[in-house]
């Protein structure tokens, strides 16, 4: 009398039923180290959109806030470090936009890499995430990389720049041109 199973390795096809069942305990170790890897993930992406957003909130408060410093801004050279330091926080605002979307074409990369594993015999797997980061996903990261890296350092340069003006305000009769040596304006 056939019971309708087949042993093969770890592996137990049902021949009624057509489907192929894994009852390894290996393969169910894969699939909780894989299920915590994108967990991991998904955390990890989470926190590093909250905190490019956090950053263009600070870019964008802390623009309006150099903007209504003064009412009418001269163009005498403390003011001129406001100016400065708005430029560094639309450019940390703009810089955050840009990850924000590179982000998401790295994402949208990696779907397709996984739709594209799904569509080739797992011995073609190799080659196919060689080629995809190679030619796709590498450039995506250091382009993210180089974004999240501007955004950081413009809103520091700005807040610099807001400082330097706070201080250049206290002290009125100091000039930046007090730093050169005395031989360089002769």
């Amino acid at each position: 009398m056939d019971s309708g199973v087949c042993t093969v390795s770890d592996h137990r096809y049902h021949h009624r039923s057509g489907e192929l069942r894994f009852e390894s305990r290996l393969v169910w170790r894969l699939v909780a180290v894989v299920n915590a890897q994108i967990e991991i993930f998904k955390a990890h992406t989470a926190g590093k959109e909250r905190l490019t957003q956090f950053l263009m909130a600070s870019a964008g408060a802390a623009m309006g806030f150099a903007i209504t410093l003064q009412d009418q801004l001269a163009f005498k050279w403390p003011d001129i470090l406001v100016i400065f330091a708005i430029v560094c926080f639309a450019a940390s605002f703009w810089s955050g936009v840009q990850s924000l979307l590179t982000r998401n074409h790295l994402l949208y990369l990696n779907s397709m890499l996984l739709e594209d594993k799904a569509k080739h015999h797992v011995s073609e797997h190799a080659m196919i995430s060689r080629v995809a980061h190679e030619q796709a996903i590498d450039p995506a990261q250091k382009k993210f990389i180089k974004w999240s890296v501007f955004q950081n350092f413009s809103l520091v340069v700005g807040a610099m720049l807001i400082m330097g003006w706070r201080i250049a305000r206290a002290y009125p009769d100091w000039t930046p041109l007090a730093i050169l040596p005395a031989s360089f304006g002769a």
